[in-house]
């Protein structure tokens, strides 16, 4: 009798247990539907830069989407973007440095996910940053030997130049192009009639400007004429009339320990001198100021043939 009783008890929970999963079943418990694509699809995109116009060789800042509707999984564009852009597929992200200068044109960009996509048309622009109107502060500067000219430096209209080099002509001996800034200094060390030079200057996209410099070189204000004295050790040295030709005594110099004078000779340009001084088996080398014709020791070197009679 127990036994029977259990059994119907035991046949009574698994038939409350079976309407239990059936109402469990009945009310959608246990599963879940099919998502939407996290919210449907993308409805529109906006760019934080819109219209974008970037210089060449400048990094830019990152221009970031902004996407309404569902959150989109991949971003495409078309066509690529200008050389040096970057486009992240995954972010929609437009980064990078131009390198290249591109007129305004559009760029399709598409925002999608599994539910569809978004779309929208952003205009971009790189200019060029190289330099045009290349110009100096003299075109046509006239220097004097021996003198230290004043730095000419260069400009332009627009852009910037990061190299400059002599593309035709000759620079002056003693004048000297910085290759960095376009700067012109130095001291000319020869006379020279006007002389034309083409100096260019590049941008860092490659692009170039010229500018046309016409030199011009006089001798030393001063011509001066030299005599070695070698009972007393000293150079006489004599100021010439540009008229007349006289010479007029202006002066010696002494030259020290080293002794016994013999010979002298300037170099053409008139900014340089060279003593033979016999005794001390020497030769003595001098600057020429080109205003006085003066002379001041800029070395001395010891003769490799014993007693200097002669320069050459």
């Amino acid at each position: 009798m127990k036994n029977h009783a259990f059994q119907l008890f035991s046949l009574s929970l698994a038939c409350i247990g079976l309407v239990g999963v059936a109402l469990l079943a009945a009310c959608g418990g246990g599963g879940g539907g099919g998502g939407g694509g996290g919210g449907g699809a993308p409805t529109g995109i906006t760019y934080s830069t819109s219209p974008a116009s970037y210089p060449t060789c400048a990094l830019i800042t990152d221009n970031t989407p902004n996407v309404t509707g569902g959150a989109p999984t991949a971003f495409a564009i078309a066509p690529a973007l200008p050389a040096g852009l970057a486009f992240s597929t995954v972010t929609g992200v437009i980064s990078g440095t131009p390198t290249t200068a591109a007129a305004a044109a559009n760029y399709t960009i598409t925002a999608s996910n599994g539910a569809g996509q978004a779309q929208v048309v952003l205009s971009v622009t790189v200019t060029s940053t190289d330099p045009t109107g290349l110009s100096y502060d003299d075109l046509a500067p006239t220097y004097r030997v021996g003198f230290p000219i004043t730095p000419n430096a260069p400009s332009v209209v627009t852009g910037s130049a990061e190299a400059y080099a002599v593309t035709v002509g000759t620079l002056p001996t003693g004048v000297e192009l910085d290759p960095d800034t376009g700067v012109l200094s130095g001291t000319p060390l020869l006379a020279q009639g006007a002389g034309a030079v083409t100096i260019e200057a590049t941008g860092c996209a490659g692009g170039s400007d010229t500018a046309v410099v016409t030199f011009t070189v006089t001798p030393p204000s001063t011509r001066a004429a030299y005599v070695a004295n070698q009972s007393d050790d000293t150079v006489s040295f004599y100021v010439q009339n540009a008229a007349t030709g006289q010479l007029r005594h202006n002066g010696y110099h002494f030259t020290g320990t080293a002794t016994g004078p013999r010979a002298i000779a300037t170099t053409p340009s008139g900014t340089f001198a060279f003593v033979a001084l016999n005794s001390s088996s020497e030769i003595q080398s001098y600057v020429i100021d080109p205003a006085s014709g003066r002379l001041t020791v800029s070395g001395t070197a010891v003769a490799s043939t014993g007693n200097p009679v002669s320069l050459a």
